[in-house]
């Protein structure tokens, strides 16, 4: 990965609610309307979150009968965001 992409994921993940939502993705799968619910924001705005982060491969879809279950799929960025989380 070069410095340029490293540096648009992290903007991407400047934004508090799409820090937020790859918070709750660590270690769990959830759907848009779950994310939605969680953040208190409507699903329109968790679904161009979740576009924004996964069209930086942060995180991926998985099709599970009618939704859409996300998670983290890039492991440097789940090490890193867990770190930052730590006190």
């Amino acid at each position: 990965m070069n410095v340029k992409n490293v540096s648009e994921q992290l903007k991407i993940l400047g934004h508090p609610i799409r820090l937020q939502i790859v918070m709750g993705l660590l270690g769990n799968e959830c759907s848009v309307s779950k994310i939605s619910e969680g953040l208190g924001i409507r699903q329109a705005s968790a679904s161009r979150h979740l576009a924004l982060l996964r069209n930086f491969d942060i995180i991926e879809g998985k099709r599970s009968g009618t939704q859409i279950c996300y998670f983290v799929k890039d492991d440097k960025i789940a090490r890193m965001v867990k770190s930052l989380m730590e006190d």
